[in-house]
């Protein structure tokens, strides 16, 4: 996350766009241009993940927010259990709320949590 802090940090402040889903492309380009599987707008029986990253052992279930908290991402990922559909691949889960700031043009707030269900 810090390198991805960095990575927002060197992008002009004028070409910047005031939403949710620039944040969500610039996240969905920057894991797919160092090789590591991310999926956008993964779709579920209630509702979408804004990113899914899964890298060796580990899955993680990412949802944003721009100028919202970490903590609300993550009560959003609880309530619509985002991760149940990858229970089955035997693999960690790790759910991570992150806030990008319209203001800071950058990743602000990020917290990660396990699932409540997990063990």
């Amino acid at each position: 996350m810090e390198l991805l802090r960095s990575f927002l940090a060197d992008i002009p402040y004028d070409i910047h766009i005031k939403a949710e889903r620039y944040y969500q492309t610039i996240f969905y380009t920057f894991f797919r241009l160092v090789g590591i599987f991310v999926e956008a707008e993964a779709r579920t029986s209630s509702g979408r993940i804004d990113a899914v990253v899964k890298a060796g052992t580990h899955i993680y279930i990412f949802e944003f927010k721009l100028d919202g908290s970490a903590d609300a991402a993550l009560d959003q990922i609880r309530d619509k259990e985002y991760w149940l559909k990858h229970r089955v691949e035997g693999k960690d889960i790790t759910l991570v709320g992150a806030s990008f700031g319209a203001t800071e043009r950058n990743l602000v707030e990020w917290k990660s949590t396990s699932p409540p269900d997990a063990g």
